[in-house]
């Protein structure tokens, strides 16, 4: 998730109708349509510059962020997320190298063309 995506949904949950259990909701407080929740999230990913994606995504995100942290076990994400099996928790775990954070910065950036678009590297290998 880049920072502008980050930003956006922040400020939705700030702004959201602390009174209404729900972080999406209608003007009573009631719950979205699960198609409204998606239009929502397609809005807000436009508004943030970024390829939409769905609440789905946002799950394994949080899943990685929790597993990148080192301070929660397999075994707790896979509470957490109420898998059965710990392989089905692990299929959900992306980690990021730490050398390799810096690329997730990149869409971010002031100093790139939006236009731009990022190729894949193979790595040389010494022989």
């Amino acid at each position: 998730m880049t920072q502008k995506l980050s930003d956006v949904m922040e400020r939705r949950w700030l702004e959201r109708n602390k009174s209404s259990v729900y972080v999406f909701y209608k003007s009573d407080g009631s719950p979205l349509a699960c198609s409204a929740k998606r239009d929502l999230l397609r809005t807000l990913c436009e508004r943030a510059g970024v390829k939409p994606f769905g609440f789905h995504a946002i799950r394994h995100h949080v899943a990685s962020i929790l597993n990148d942290s080192g301070k929660a076990t397999l075994s707790q994400i896979q509470q957490f997320l109420r898998h059965r099996r710990p392989t089905t928790t692990e299929t959900y775990l992306h980690t990021i190298s730490r050398d390799l954070e810096e690329l997730t910065k990149i869409p971010d950036s002031s100093d790139t063309n939006p236009t731009e678009k990022l190729v894949s590297v193979t790595p040389i290998r010494n022989q």
